[in-house]
């Protein structure tokens, strides 16, 4: 669904999913930036990079 909504220009509703997922998973933090990275919002994907927990 992240993925779809980023290749549709809908970053908002992309957000609001991810913000909403209880176990956010590899897949779900890549489909994210690859999404704003995509679309050229090189900032909002370095934010979202930086935000993901280190394992």
């Amino acid at each position: 669904m992240i993925d779809m909504y980023m290749k549709c220009s809908q970053e908002e509703m992309a957000c609001i999913i991810f913000d909403n997922m209880p176990n956010k998973t590899a897949v779900s933090w890549n489909s994210l930036i690859s999404g704003f990275i995509r679309s050229g919002d090189v900032k909002s994907a370095w934010k979202v990079f930086n935000e993901m927990p280190k394992s």
